[in-house]
């Protein structure tokens, strides 16, 4: 509703300030309603299910609402509520002016009277009053017009100081109708009256690159590019100013903007582009749906392209992907990196510039447990086939990128198979531990060619390494019924009662499995995880081999639990020795080589010196050391120790076990020697121990045993 010229002033300052009390009261509800899903939502932490999962999910989606709703309502109640005080402080200052301009005009009607003006007489038109007027009417007159004219200014200040206050107000109840603006205010904690400058800024800047990316003169692109570099990095913590950025920006055109330009020799963008652009990609997925998180994930990968330059543009692409991203983000751009990968096939070069993407991409998918088992092991065995190979099956040549293998030594992959592996072991789903299964035969097979090809870094051996903890009691089989290349099929093992099985086994190959074993266990990290796993396999045997389960007389089951554990630990044992041998080998193939050189390298010489020559070779051959049979001798040595490290404890326990039962012959408890008698397939040193420890260990480790050579005597 208009005001009317030197009328009170409309408006209900009462309604305004009702408004902005239940607006108030409405924020604190929300704020109660949170601090409520905040505690709900603490007592699910530690708790590990798909349902928890879920929930803790759907939890955090309520919290983020809460947070805007209660942002943008307690905004709402500010704005009215600021509204409604100057509104009434305006009405008061314009009714006392129209009571002043009534009275003002009522003294000049009185001085017209007095002076015979007339009726007729129009006040703020100077009459020609001639000197005939008395000095003192005269001069009351004229101070009344001053005083109608001053109360007319004043009803037109309040009027406009009014309008500007409604015009404020609107535009902040305006902005909340901008759902995004808002929940980015409400998020980062800024008034929501703020919020705005930000958020022009932003629109701002986005237009921008379009301009800087193509088109018009070199150095007007160039200046324009590096303006946007400047105020990216200067927005780095500005949380509004990135959702209205990413709200009509997108990837492409931020590489095409910043990215290479063979017109343009701008530097590659430095870590503090880099970081701002991580940021801020951070705070526009806070304001973001699901769907969108999604399909910006992808459209990071698919902006990088194949054209030149797009080395370059996945590095930018890597810091658009921190690891702090919500899953949707990951998640979208997992889907469009194994796709991209799918289309490159053989191209090496291809895939290795993506790699720093890839390593983005696991890294921040590492942190969402679900999403990565889902990705990574999808029930379709075609599709976890092609993903392991994806992802664990290719390795970047050393000719084509300056570190050979994935840019970060292996780590963010390594750490994403072993939460996705865990994810589906840990599972009750028994359809869950199958696909976690099939990951890890696949991944074994594929990663001695790909992942392991170069070197890893010990966090990366460590990773694996835990991710195999579940499945070292399928390392038996493994050595004893798998043969490399037989088929490409890849089944599960069938359970046992007589393993201290709690989760489906894979059937590994037993060659890949050692190894990935001696690849990932060069560093103290990788070594002790494969020890810490062959640990805790020795006392789930202990704990069932004491259960009571195997009291009786007989104890063959018993007996047959432990050959099992003593052939397992044996084949990790023996791979970590792997190294020794093989790299024997190689020395001999090299003094081979040289032996060669020596012997057939020369140019044709006269009889007696080619003889000669040979006889040197001959020579050189028998004084230099077999380096292969020294290294096997040395593995072969330590054998003992190592069998009686791991044996020792279960055959302890068993017999301390025994001596507490009642033998039944007697009527009294076991003595120790009838308790090591009936636990005597145990004993480290005895013939069976000897043997099933020593087959695999001396498999696994490339040693190998000659014809009489035997693991321990009788």
């Amino acid at each position: 509703m208009s005001d009317v010229e030197y009328l009170p002033l409309t408006g209900d300052s009462p309604g305004l300030r009702t408004l902005a009390d239940r607006a108030s009261r409405a924020a604190s509800a929300l704020d109660d309603a949170h601090a409520a899903v905040r505690r709900v939502s603490g007592g699910l932490e530690g708790q590990r299910s798909d349902a928890v999962s879920g929930a803790r999910h759907r939890l955090a989606q309520v919290l983020e609402r809460l947070t805007a709703c209660a942002g943008g309502l307690g905004s709402a109640a500010t704005a009215f509520g600021g509204h409604a005080e100057v509104l009434e402080r305006e009405q008061a200052a314009a009714g006392h002016a129209v009571a002043r301009r009534d009275d003002a005009l009522a003294r000049v009607r009185q001085h017209e009277t007095l002076l015979g003006a007339g009726g007729s007489f129009t006040w703020n038109v100077t009459p020609g009053l001639g000197d005939a007027w008395p000095a003192a009417t005269q001069g009351d007159l004229l101070a009344a017009r001053a005083d109608a004219v001053a109360a007319e200014a004043q009803w037109r200040a309040a009027r406009d100081a009014k309008h500007a206050s409604a015009l404020r107000t609107a535009a902040v109840l305006g902005g909340l109708a901008e759902v995004r603006a808002v929940r980015a205010a409400a998020l980062a904690g800024t008034s929501t009256a703020d919020y705005r400058a930000s958020w022009l800024e932003g629109r701002r800047v986005a237009a921008l690159l379009g301009p800087a990316g193509g088109g018009g003169r070199d150095d007007e692109r160039r200046l324009l590019r590096g303006e946007l570099r400047e105020v990216l990095v200067a927005h780095a913590d500005d949380a509004v100013f990135w959702p209205s950025f990413w709200d009509t920006a997108t990837p492409g055109d931020v590489y095409r903007a910043l990215g290479p330009n063979y017109r343009d020799p701008t530097p590659p963008p430095d870590d503090d582009l880099r970081a701002a652009l991580a940021h801020g990609v951070a705070d526009w997925a806070r304001t973001a749906t699901p769907a969108e998180r999604t399909a910006f994930g992808a459209a990071v990968v698919d902006g990088v392209g194949r054209w030149s330059g797009f080395e370059a543009r996945a590095g930018i692409a890597a810091a658009m992907l921190p690891p702090t991203l919500p899953a949707g983000v990951h998640g979208g751009a997992y889907d469009a990196l194994v796709a991209r990968w799918d289309e490159a096939g053989g191209d090496l070069f291809g895939r290795a510039g993506t790699a720093v993407v890839g390593t983005a991409v696991a890294a921040g998918l590492a942190r969402h447990p679900r999403l990565a088992f889902d990705k990574l092991a999808p029930a379709d065995d075609g599709r976890l086939a092609r993903h392991s190979r994806a992802w664990f099956g290719w390795a970047a040549p050393a000719l084509w990128t300056p570190r050979p293998g994935w840019p970060d030594g292996g780590e963010a992959v390594a750490r994403l198979f072993r939460t996705a592996v865990r994810e589906g072991s840990d599972s009750p789903r028994r359809a869950d531990q199958a696909r976690a299964a099939q990951l890890v035969a696949h991944a074994t097979r594929d990663m001695r060619g790909g992942l392991l090809a170069t070197p890893v870094s010990d966090r990366a051996g460590q990773d694996i390494a835990t991710a195999y903890e579940p499945y070292v009691p399928s390392f038996a089989e493994a050595a004893e019924d798998q043969q490399p290349g037989v088929t490409d099929d890849v089944l599960l093992a069938e359970k046992s009662d007589e393993r201290p099985r709690t989760v489906v086994q894979p059937e590994l190959d037993a060659f890949a499995l050692g190894d990935v074993i001696t690849a990932t266990s060069h560093g103290p990290q990788g070594a002790d995880a494969w020890l810490d796993g062959a640990v805790r396999l020795r006392d789930d045997v202990i704990e069932r081999a004491v259960s009571g389960a195997y009291d009786g007389s007989y104890t063959s089951v018993r007996d047959n639990l432990g050959d099992r554990y003593l052939h397992d630990v044996g084949e990790i044992a023996g791979a970590m020795e792997a190294d020794t041998v093989s790299t024997a080998r190689e020395r001999m193939e090299r003094r081979d080589a040289v032996v060669d050189l020596i012997g057939y390298g020369t140019a044709p010489l006269h009889p007696a010196a080619s003889t000669g020559i040979t006889f040197a070779a001959g020579t050189v051959a028998e004084t230099m050391p077999d380096h292969v049979e020294i290294a096997r001798a040395e593995v072969l040595a330590s054998e003992a120790e190592v069998r009686r490290q791991f044996a020792d404890p279960v055959y302890e326990a068993v017999v301390e076990h025994d001596m507490t039962l009642i033998n039944s012959d007697t009527g009294e408890p076991y003595t120790r020697d009838e308790a090591e008698l009936r636990a005597v397939n145990l004993d480290p040193d005895s013939q069976s121990a000897c043997a099933l420890f020593g087959e695999s260990y001396a498999s696994s480790s490339g040693a190998g045993r000659k014809p009489g050579e035997v693991s321990c005597e009788s």
